[in-house]
């Protein structure tokens, strides 16, 4: 399969592990990222995120991108693995003496739901009813059960996956490709290699055999729990 990977990730997470697995499993993947992850890999390209603000001279994203899937015929599998934290994400910015930073909700726009749209209305271009687009979610997301906990005070991070998730069921509902369109929440326990390798397999075997009964839904897949949809 022809696989485009957002979101390479440093050594050792799961970008940058799935990136690793496809190509031994015989894909072919192409990737982008904010840096260079020293792929030494002619389909690894990289820029800046921030296409609301590029008075630095920056090449936009869009530009890079579809130069590096210029040659691709089609287009297997879209993952947008890309996350910059999100803003708000500190207790300090919820509070009466503190200020409300414009650039960092842009960034956070950018990066989550702007440059993922941009990205895949390309790719679309290359795809057909048999691929997949996958975005990388988070329980914060759609999970309002518990309603005092440790990551409350990541507004952005929880916020912007939430609009996320709706593009994501937009795509899934009106692209004019029919292409597979789901969301994967998940959590990698990094510090625990042995259940992370289990997550990163469920996680890896979902994403790579899609079907249309994935379309428009958000996988759950969570160490210890089984594997359910959650709308």
């Amino acid at each position: 399969m022809n696989i485009v990977l957002i979101g390479c990730s440093s050594a050792g997470k799961f970008g940058n592990d799935f990136y690793h697995r496809a190509k031994a499993d015989g894909h072919t993947v192409y990737s982008l990222s904010h840096i260079d992850h020293n792929l030494s890999d002619q389909q690894h390209a990289f820029g800046s995120f921030d296409v609301t603000r590029l008075e630095d001279g920056s090449i936009p994203i869009h530009t890079t991108y579809t130069q590096l899937i210029d040659k691709i015929d089609h287009i297997d599998i879209f993952l947008y693995n890309s996350n910059n934290g999100a803003y708000p994400s500190n207790d300090a910015d919820l509070r009466s003496d503190g200020t409300v930073d414009l650039w960092g909700y842009k960034k956070s726009l950018d990066v989550q739901v702007i440059v993922p749209h941009i990205l895949i209305l390309e790719s679309l271009k290359k795809m057909s009813a048999s691929s997949g687009i996958v975005f990388m979610t988070t329980g914060l997301s759609y999970d309002f059960s518990q309603k005092d906990h440790e990551y409350s005070k990541y507004v952005g991070y929880a916020g912007f996956k939430s609009v996320q998730n709706h593009l994501m069921m937009g795509l899934a509902a009106h692209n004019d490709k029919g292409a597979i369109c789901t969301s994967v929440a998940s959590h990698f326990t990094y510090d625990d290699p042995g259940n992370y390798n289990i997550i990163f397999d469920r996680v890896y075997d979902y994403i790579t055999n899609l079907t249309a009964a994935n379309n428009g839904k958000i996988r759950q897949i969570w160490p210890g729990m089984e594997s359910v949809d959650v709308n």
